[in-house]
């Protein structure tokens, strides 16, 4: 089911780059580029309903709601709104899609909740019952106890509950935060909503802002949690379990006067004496409470029945050290060439962590040559050739951070291929960082190598996320050469995309349906498409990286990638004068003229 929404879109006056905010159009050039990053926007909402799947659609109009949110909060809860519809659909029956469906949607629906709280967590608290999956709608609905009747086979319900709950309470105490002047009365109700691993943090957030409050809530919390069993379905209840014991904890310190969260001594002991009964009464809850704490707090609320507890948590005798443990230990800290003698009385893995070792230790005396003789001596075969891979790699990184970039590429021009790309794009970021003046010629000496042994059309995976890696230093240093070198891959990336869209669909991978990759499921990272050197590019030149996003043939890609491009590029979405325009019957845009 597709959800169709009318939204009111205002766009830019600014676009920002990394080195040049416009204010105000200096002259047409940023005119013209103002205007291009406005139609742009509005050409991608208006893309974002023709997707297919409602998850995407959700995920697009969340972004782009996040982009409108500073300057135009009404509009962007309008885009929120729409994510909502589409995760509501998400919920239709005729949508599921595979036995792991339902833990599917439970994710995506987290992971835009999340996102809109960052903005507005109110608002994501008003989507929260309504995009609520059945299956979590069904673990909280109250049972008839004289039901016997199984309802979950995997034992899942108690997961389900306590998530959602530290879901809202995130959310809860989000919006406290955003409205200071509504934190009190959000945080109280928030605290009759069930527990969460976040109940204590909101009653301790509620105390700095108003103490009698906080000490009025925590009663009726108390209250509650003298009624929580801390088993359920003979699973232990950990959300209940933590909140006594921090409450507890809290009781036992409450001679701070700094403390602000005060609780009622009387409600205090009932509960400490029934975290102290369950200790004694049942031997599976003593795995999961520290006996030592409840000892304290037997000590302070029920003295009498310390004793028992000592009884069924007897202190165990500490063990004797082993002797040749100790003496590994005391090895481990002496020089390297005593080190390499004693190493033979000990284990194959002691031994190796020796050998490691005492190489260290050499090359921090600057004796390169003698740590790279102990694992050429001591190690045979392919581990040999492992070891050695592995002691020039943290050369390399050792010599990269020192600034000794010249004997890093010494390092670098000995390793294979595919630890040479790596190695040498991480010499040219380096040289930037230290010096971004004279340091650029020198990088860009370094990335052309490295452009070099990837080639132009890469043939696999593996050499995809080289020159991706690639890619992605260019797109800092030299935007143009990083799209010089995507421009000519999209046509094989196509491909790749088109044909894995099949292959995943058929075998029924999640992460595919109807044909079109889902975006949070990393649609992008699949094909080692780095959104941020696609950011960066469009910052330099977003006309001709627009225009490379669209030359991809799946419409999830192309939205996506031009929701990222908007992101990192545009500072501010300022109001202007607009009229209607339809597209598409369904949804109406707005535009100036």
């Amino acid at each position: 089911m597709r959800v169709g929404f009318v939204v009111a879109v205002l766009l830019t006056v600014g676009l920002f780059a990394t080195s040049l905010v416009y204010a105000q159009a200096p002259d047409e050039a940023a005119k013209a580029r103002q205007e291009r990053a406005r139609a742009l926007l509005l050409e991608t909402i208006g893309q974002i309903h023709e997707l297919r799947l409602p998850e995407n659609r959700a995920h697009m109009y969340t972004q782009a709601g996040n982009l409108l949110w500073g300057d135009d909060r009404s509009q962007a809860e309008s885009l929120f709104a729409a994510a909502g519809d589409e995760l509501v659909a998400l919920l239709d029956p005729g949508v599921h899609h595979g036995p792991n469906f339902d833990n599917k949607v439970i994710n995506y629906r987290q992971q835009i909740l999340n996102s809109i709280g960052n903005m507005d967590a109110a608002f994501a608290l008003t989507l929260l019952e309504r995009t609520r999956p059945p299956v979590i709608a069904d673990a909280m609905a109250a049972r008839d106890a004289k039901d016997g009747r199984i309802r979950d086979t995997q034992n899942n319900s108690l997961n389900l509950l306590r998530n959602e709950a530290y879901l809202e309470s995130s959310l809860i105490r989000s919006a406290a935060m955003q409205s200071p002047e509504r934190a009190v009365s959000i945080l109280k109700a928030g605290l009759a909503r069930p527990f969460s691993n976040l109940t204590f943090d909101q009653l301790w957030q509620l105390a700095e802002k108003d103490p009698a409050a906080a000490t009025e809530a925590s009663s009726f919390v108390l209250a509650r949690l003298q009624q929580s069993p801390f088993m359920r379905n003979g699973q232990m209840d950990y959300t209940v379990v933590s909140l006594s014991t921090q409450l507890l904890d809290t009781s036992l310190n409450e001679t701070d006067n700094e403390t602000k969260l005060k609780l009622d001594p009387s409600a205090i002991r009932v509960l400490a004496g029934k975290v102290v009964n369950a200790y004694l009464s049942d031997k599976n809850i003593r795995g999961y409470m520290s006996g030592d704490n409840v000892i304290r707090y037997a000590q302070k609320y029920i003295p009498a029945a310390v004793e028992e507890i000592k009884a069924v948590n007897p202190r165990a005798t500490p063990s004797q050290p082993d002797p040749r443990e100790k003496a590994y230990s005391d090895l481990m800290q002496k020089a390297p060439d005593q080190m390499l003698s004693g190493a033979s009385k000990f284990t194959e893995y002691q031994r190796q962590q020796l050998y490691n070792s005492a190489a260290n230790k050499y090359v921090e005396q600057g004796n390169v040559a003698s740590a790279r003789s102990i694992i050429e001596q001591n190690y045979d075969g392919e581990a040999r050739r492992r070891a050695l891979e592995e002691f020039d790699r943290n050369y390399f990184n050792r010599l990269l951070n020192g600034g000794k970039f010249q004997e890093a590429e010494a390092v670098a021009s000995s390793m294979p291929i595919e630890e040479r790309v790596t190695m040498l794009t991480s010499l040219a970021l380096r040289v930037m960082q230290i010096d971004q003046k004279s340091g650029h010629e020198r990088a860009l000496s370094y990335l052309a190598t490295a452009r070099g042994l990837t080639g132009e059309q890469p043939q696999t995976q593996a050499e995809m996320s080289r020159t991706m890696f690639v890619v992605g230093a260019y797109a800092q240093l030299d935007p143009s050469t990083a799209l010089d070198i995507l421009e000519p891959m999209t046509s094989k990336m196509n491909d790749v995309m088109d044909a894995s869209a099949v292959v995943l669909g058929f075998e029924g991978n999640s992460g595919v349906r109807d044909g079109e990759f889902v975006v949070m499921d990393g649609a992008l990272g699949r094909f080692s498409i780095d959104a941020g050197a696609i950011a960066r590019c469009a910052e330099a030149d977003l006309e001709r990286t627009a225009k490379f996003a669209d030359s991809f043939s799946h419409p999830e890609v192309r939205v996506s990638l031009r929701l990222q491009m908007l992101q990192n590029g545009l500072a501010s979405i300022a109001m202007r004068q607009i009229v209607p325009l339809p597209i598409n019957r369904r949804t109406l845009l707005q535009r100036r003229y």
